[in-house]
């Protein structure tokens, strides 16, 4: 039986693109990663610890290296870019995973964030300028795949990035809003969407490969109970969100007749290599989206058991 919060998820999305209308058209992609070569520096020199009379301190925790990722459907209709744009810099994130992007949003953000990421990757969708994807990153990366699996709205792209984690791969994914292929807004369709997003992110996973410690985030149009976050969660990835927060919305729409209608359809989920120490949503008013950020660590590995000889020592 299906979740009743899924289902009341889907028809709100799907009622706002409908009364939204119809989507731009984006051109065929054009860009690449770009950026200077990493910056390098010296390693500080170790000094030795003076013997001391005294009983030794204990000394602090060192604090753990972590990647902060950010999820932003920033909005194919561009509504407010410069905010939109002083929201992602702001973030101080990393790793920022961009929906409903397109060329024009490619030409307006490159020269803005260029500063804060020098790493770029715009994937445009020709015909249907709100699936478009773009990457911007603090850290040099690998654009590995950009997929699209028969039946989806639009690409998944995976990229693998060497971060001061680590190598991380990360796949953004912008799934099916509950619309028939002629976007209307029907009970079947919004009913099915559940079994079509499990399937996409199933088709993104069988052709993209992704390896190693991962995060997959971005705008997947459905609630925590949906089809596409039950797989992940089969796989043992973890939601990163209702860790930490509940009940904020991450989208929001105004529909006719001031009826306002708001979900949780933005996630960020992460591997059993990586754990995440906070998440939260950003409050802003720039999108329909909100920001969804995300503090991620990788684990430690598990101490290795010496064998046991014994107690006999050569």
């Amino acid at each position: 039986m299906l979740a009743a919060s899924a289902l009341t998820a889907l028809l709100a999305v799907a009622l706002a693109l409908w009364a939204a209308g119809p989507v731009g058209s984006g051109p065929p992609p054009t860009s690449q990663p770009e950026g200077p070569p990493p910056a390098t520096g010296k390693l500080a020199a170790a000094t030795p610890a003076r013997l001391s009379a005294q009983p030794p301190t204990t000394q602090p925790a060192k604090p753990r290296l972590a990647l902060k990722v950010l999820s932003f459907n920033v909005n194919w209709g561009m509504p407010r870019s410069e905010q939109a744009a002083k929201v992602i810099i702001d973030s101080g994130a990393d790793i920022v995973c961009l929906q409903e992007t397109h060329a024009r949003w490619e030409r307006f953000l490159a020269p803005r964030v260029r500063g804060a990421y020098p790493y770029r990757a715009f994937r445009h969708a020709p015909g249907n300028g709100a699936a478009g994807l773009a990457v911007l990153s603090r850290f040099p990366f690998l654009l590995k795949a950009v997929v699209q699996p028969p039946g989806a709205w639009g690409p998944a792209m995976l990229v693998e990035a060497r971060t001061r984690i680590g190598k991380v791969q990360l796949l953004n994914v912008h799934l099916r809003p509950g619309l028939d292929d002629r976007g209307r807004v029907t009970v079947r369709q919004v009913v099915e969407t559940l079994a079509i997003h499990r399937k996409e992110i199933a088709g993104a996973f069988e052709q993209a490969r992704p390896t190693g410690p991962l995060i997959v985030l971005g705008d997947f149009n459905e609630g925590e109970e949906g089809g596409a976050i039950r797989w992940l969660l089969e796989r043992k990835m973890t939601n990163a969100l209702p860790r930490f927060d509940k009940t904020s919305p991450t989208w929001h729409w105004m529909l006719p007749g001031n009826v306002l209608v708001e979900g949780r359809l933005d996630h960020v989920l992460y591997s059993s290599e990586l754990d995440c120490l906070s998440a939260r949503v950003i409050n802003v008013d720039v999108s329909d989206h909100m920001p969804v950020e995300a503090v991620i660590v990788a684990r430690p590995e598990p101490p290795t058991t010496a064998p046991d000889d014994g107690g006999k020592r050569p």
